[in-house]
């Protein structure tokens, strides 16, 4: 079985969270902007990853799925995950409201991977940064090796 794990990273923060994935897996990690098709084509199980900006996901990785053809997923179990603040300790009500209502980006990420033909794998998931250039809120690498297992 070929797993691999395609992320976007800006701070560093969902680049780690990507690496703790594909460690645990054994999976291929891979930036968005350097994927190999023949690979991606290879590949039985695909994890996205990014972090959640302006309640989307990131430009990069919107760009990708974008370019992806109406089946290119098909056979291939797909997953999602975003990186992200913890908006019900941010300060600002207007800005918890903003989350959610428009929501963030695995979520969105997951509808249009399913929309290319994949196969849902599971929920999509999220971990948590400190503030907007992070670091990572405490144990969660650990919690996303926990969620990796449960995966396969």
């Amino acid at each position: 079985m070929s797993i691999m794990v395609i992320y976007e990273s800006f701070y560093g923060n969902t680049e780690q969270i990507a690496q703790a994935i594909a460690e645990t897996l054994g999976a291929e990690l891979c930036r968005v902007d350097a994927v190999d098709w023949d690979r991606l084509q290879a590949a039985n199980i695909v994890i996205f990853g990014c972090p959640t900006r302006a309640f989307h996901a990131s430009e990069g990785m919107g760009k990708f799925l974008k370019g992806l053809g109406k089946t290119s997923l098909e056979g291939k179990q797909i997953i999602a995950f975003d990186t992200r603040m913890d908006v019900e300790q941010h300060p600002s009500k207007m800005l918890r409201f903003m989350a959610h209502r428009f929501g963030y980006a695995a979520s969105k990420i997951q509808k249009q991977l399913i929309a290319k033909g994949g196969e849902e794998l599971g929920e999509p998931a999220w971990f948590l940064v400190d503030g907007m250039e992070g670091p990572l809120h405490e144990g969660e690498l650990d919690r996303a090796k926990e969620w990796a297992k449960k995966l396969i």
